[in-house]
């Protein structure tokens, strides 16, 4: 369940100032009392264009949401827990071609269900961290698949 590097157009902190510049004059700093978006409006649309081949040559399935990724498969054997991890490393492989890197510490696997053997899976030579609940988009999802709004 990786997850990539921090969105493009990230908020402004409350009270930062904002500057203007023309090749004449340089206008005076004014604070902003809200969050505002940075960057181009069209920057989140060009992300999603720049990562739509993310899942090109993959077995397993993937969702993604914004700067969020997704991979889930059906692992029953050694043999699916090994596609499972060769889909892992050609998205890691895809990210070093496009020269980002995932945030191997926010990447995580939940094992679902009660016979679930729980293999260990890795992300460029780390061991991704097990975990049995896993809060997202506001839902509380659990290995035992009981969720709940939080």
């Amino acid at each position: 369940m990786p997850q990539f590097w921090a969105p493009i157009g990230p908020r402004a902190p409350p009270h930062c100032g904002v500057c203007g510049v023309s090749s004449y004059a340089t206008a005076s700093r004014s604070p902003v009392r809200g969050g505002v978006p940075q960057g181009s409006v069209l920057g989140p649309i060009l992300f999603l264009i720049f990562i739509n081949d993310l899942e090109s040559g993959l077995t397993s399935s993937v969702f993604k949401f914004a700067d969020d990724t997704k991979i889930l498969d059906t692992v029953s054997t050694s043999e699916d827990k090994d596609i499972l991890q060769q889909d892992l490393q050609h998205v890691v492989d895809w990210a070093k071609r496009w020269q980002m890197q995932f945030n191997t510490s926010k990447c995580k696997v939940m094992h679902l269900g009660r016979n679930n053997n729980r293999f260990q899976y890795f992300m460029d030579g780390h061991v991704l961290d097990s975990v049995d609940k896993e809060n997202d988009l506001g839902i509380q999802f659990t290995a035992d698949l009981n969720s709940q709004t939080i």
